[in-house]
């Protein structure tokens, strides 16, 4: 493995590259003249896996100095606040200076105005939003160490200056080195580690007839195979979005089964041929369900998540629907958006929900394999450019159109494209001829999944859609369907023509609270008695 670092040619940089010769012996040092100064790139081995990683592309830290109007223009784009430093320091401004590696914040200091005196070192932990500020500008600028400058006044904090070629003391040099260390060790052990894929695409129930939203907690558990993501109905305990947990696995072919599994599975728990399911960007106004992928057991990291963004999040982009599109990206879908997780990998959340088409899921998983295998070798950044990211918050199909040819390219030199090249080419030329699957259409439909019952609960569809306030209790809807009531619930029949059942949850047991009083020498028992719970639903 190869790994390149560039700097300025300041005195940081040459104590940069005695401390990279310490710890990599053999560390070799190009000068390249630009303008009116000139770079340091080091370069040096770390072992025998054959692949290059650029930190601090060369090329980036140049323009950095060309191009001092490129920072905010980059940084608005990809909304991150912005303000241009002054040398004001009014009351109750606060300066933070973070130094960021990758996604981590290894030094963070705090002074109120220029006051030296006040400076406090603290930790991500401490200041959450400052670190997330720090990592997402370094993200944005294309860069993978700098120092962050970010300035709050009025509990607002915005940034003033991405600094690629800081100066630095000893011990932030020594830090910083060992962090590249046991990054790019970590790097090769995962790259040769067989991958696996995950994934839990969400999606949303209407009713076919009037397409009124049918929360998934009334027909799904929360946990499970098939469950109901963690957002609620505001005002209410209602979860609206369902989401599918398949099992993961190394091919994603065979996720691409177990997707499918998953699907059948949520069918015979909700029998209904009068529900809808939509997945997409937004199947609902203000509701939005994602296609998020999971990748174990390998570690985020900023060279990963831009290959992600340019390979994977483009050509998915390619089949949204604008409107719906722009809608879910003011909230969510954002570039490198990401989440660790505990399995010991991360979830990729950019993409929307792919559920609402077969090719295009499976197209999805093909990509997001080769991508997360062959990442070292995909290097197009696409973003580097202010308006690519507009662009793509505003699902501007056409401003990518041109580049597709290429990433493609990138994609079919790998040695995987081959085991994959049948889905991807499919998919490639499907969206560059302009086909592709409507958002709206039916997921059962999609994958020929169906049948069953009729389902109406006319009485949530009353009260939910004029926007009443209060929660509505619930039965285990699963429950009913199944036959499984329990050794104490009995189910009782309204009467005939009605179509209504009644779930009746009868007395179970009493429970007793027993105050033992001072006085006397007995006891004050009171005795509460449950109250009764009547449920109805119609189905």
């Amino acid at each position: 493995m190869i790994v390149t670092f560039s700097y300025r040619s300041n005195d940081t940089g040459h104590k940069l590259g005695s401390a990279l010769e310490e710890i990599f012996p053999g560390t070799k040092c190009r000068t390249v003249q630009h303008s009116q100064d000139s770079l340091f790139e080091y370069s040096f081995h770390i072992n025998d896996y054959s692949c290059i990683f650029n930190l601090n592309p060369l090329m980036v830290v140049q323009r950095f100095l060309d191009e001092p109007q490129h920072l905010p223009s980059l940084l608005e784009a990809a909304r991150i606040p912005f303000v241009s430093p002054a040398p004001d320091t009014g009351r109750g401004r606060i300066n933070y200076s973070v130094m960021v590696y990758g996604r981590r914040c290894f030094v963070i200091s705090q002074m109120t105005g220029s006051d030296i005196r006040t400076r406090r070192w603290l930790n991500e932990k401490s200041v959450p939003r400052i670190a997330e500020i720090a990592k997402n500008a370094l993200y944005a600028t294309g860069l993978d160490f700098a120092e962050v400058t970010i300035v709050g006044m009025g509990g607002r904090h915005r940034v003033t200056t991405v600094q690629p070629s800081p100066e630095l003391n000893a011990k932030t040099i020594k830090r910083l080195c060992q962090l590249i260390a046991s990054d790019m060790e970590g790097r090769a052990r995962e790259l040769q580690r067989d991958l696996r894929l995950g994934a839990d695409p969400e999606f949303m129930l209407a009713n076919k007839s009037n397409g009124k939203m049918i929360p998934a907690s009334y027909l799904f558990p929360h946990d499970g195979l098939v469950g109901c993501d963690s957002l609620r109905v505001p005002n209410r305990q209602q979860r609206p979005i369902a989401e599918i947990r398949p099992r993961p696995s190394a091919s994603p072919f065979n996720l691409f089964e177990n997707i499918r599994s998953a699907l059948q599975t949520a069918q015979r728990m909700a029998p209904y041929h009068n529900i809808k399911w939509i997945a997409g960007s937004e199947p609902f106004t203000g509701y939005y369900t994602g296609g998020h992928i999971h990748f174990s057991p390998l570690k985020a990291n900023l060279q990963l998540l831009r290959a992600l963004d340019n390979y994977v999040a483009v050509p998915l982009l390619m089949m949204e629907t604008p409107e719906r599109a722009r809608a879910r990206r003011k909230k969510y879908g954002m570039l490198g958006d990401c989440r660790d997780k505990n399995h010991g990998g991360f979830e990729y959340r950019t993409p929307a929900s792919w559920l609402y088409d077969e090719e295009l899921c499976l197209a999805a998983l093909c990509l997001a394999k080769v991508v997360s295998k062959h990442y070292p070798e995909l290097t197009a950044n696409l973003f580097i450019d202010p308006q690519a990211w507009g662009d793509f918050y505003h699902c501007n199909k056409s401003a990518f159109t041109s580049h597709l040819i290429n990433l493609w390219k990138d994609l079919r030199a790998t040695s995987s494209y081959e085991l994959y090249n049948t889905e991807i080419d499919r998919y490639m030329t499907n969206i560059v001829n302009g086909r592709g699957a409507e958002e709206n259409s039916d997921v059962k439909a999609a994958w020929r999944i169906g049948g069953g019952g009729i389902y109406r609960n006319t009485n949530y569809e009353n009260r939910y859609n004029r926007n009443l306030t209060g929660s509505i209790n619930q039965s285990n809807v699963y429950d009913i369907i199944n036959g499984n009531y329990g050794a104490n619930q009995r189910i009782r029949r309204a009467p005939a023509g009605t179509g209504r059942v009644s779930n009746v949850t009868p007395q179970r047991r009493t429970t007793a609270r027993r105050n033992v009083s001072r006085r006397g020498n007995g006891a004050n028992t009171q005795v509460r008695t449950p109250r009764r719970i009547n449920r109805q639903y119609y189905m």
